[in-house]
């Protein structure tokens, strides 16, 4: 494994849950151990008989598990699953704990200012989206084009720039609020260096979110349905403004598209399932290391 970082060791040695941490991106490896310690408080009893391990990769791009899980003698996890690396395991994103640096102190708390801003009809006409662009080229690509749709869309670039607010959220170029996201009557999830952690947040909005990225999939997201629960976009985002347009020109459409999307992330996005699905990976860490699995 060398100097492999972002990434989280969990082993059970008696009663006890050890952690070996390697370190990572911003406060992402903190979230994920103590996600992990609240689902073993919390789900303690349930939790399989013996020593177990199991390691979580908390970077972006999920590929890169590849190059730690050689060798090792327990299974390793990754935020979510990509067709290049079959077979890791889906694990809860850390935001589900916290995302301070993008000012969410805690997923609860963000998700009820979410909900209740989705009750306001929106203000705005056109699909919204803001992003650093340099993350992934598809983000410079939409946003270059969308300079050409501007009558439907309000696409904004930002950069993260040094220094910290007093909430601890980074200083950003532009910023708006996921609450504040609510204004729109249409919402877009591009995927950045790896999966979108963001998109979790932005079902709880009512709105229709259109979602360009067809590698990456949370755990949570499995059993999405295509135009019930999101609007799917090629993943060259070639007929991105024509999909926007379609659902301006079809509002019960995307109204219904925004409810459903909704009430699936109520019932399948929470903080306790996110509990729940840790200690299903645990069942399976214990499974793998008795041959079970």
């Amino acid at each position: 494994m060398g100097a492999m970082r972002s990434f989280v060791i969990f082993r059970r040695a008696a009663d006890r849950l050890d952690v070996q941490d390697f370190g990572g991106f911003q406060n992402r490896n903190a979230s994920v151990i103590q996600l992990t310690q609240a689902a073993f408080a919390v789900y303690r009893r349930m939790m399989p008989e013996g020593d177990w391990a199991f390691g979580v990769y908390t970077g972006d791009d999920v590929a890169r598990v590849a190059e730690v899980i050689r060798g090792l003698a327990f299974p390793v996890f990754a935020f979510a699953r990509s067709k290049r690396v079959p077979g890791v395991l889906s694990f809860p994103c850390f935001s589900f704990h916290a995302w301070v640096e993008a000012g969410i102190r805690n997923y609860q708390d963000c998700i009820h200012t979410i909900l209740m801003a989705s009750t306001t009809p929106p203000s705005e006409t056109r699909c919204f989206w803001i992003g650093n662009t340099g993350t992934h080229k598809l983000r410079e690509v939409i946003y270059t084009n969308s300079l050409n749709h501007q009558d439907v869309a309000d696409f904004r670039p930002m950069q993260w720039q040094a220094g910290v607010e007093e909430d601890g959220r980074l200083v950003a170029s532009h910023y708006v609020s996921l609450a504040d996201h609510c204004a729109y009557p249409m919402l877009l999830d591009i995927r950045g260096a790896g999966y979108s952690g963001r998109r979790k947040f932005l079902l709880h909005s009512g709105r229709p979110v259109l979602v360009v990225d067809g590698e990456f999939t949370e755990y949570w997201a499995e059993r999405l349905v295509p135009w019930v629960h999101y609007v799917p976009v090629p993943d060259d985002g070639r007929s991105l403004f024509e999909v926007i347009r379609h659902l301006a020109g079809h509002p019960e459409l995307a109204r219904a598209i925004g409810r459903q999307g909704q009430r699936y992330a109520l019932e399948q996005v929470q903080f306790t399932g996110a509990l729940k699905r840790i200690v299903e990976l645990i069942d399976y860490a214990a499974a793998a290391r008795t041959g079970r699995s």
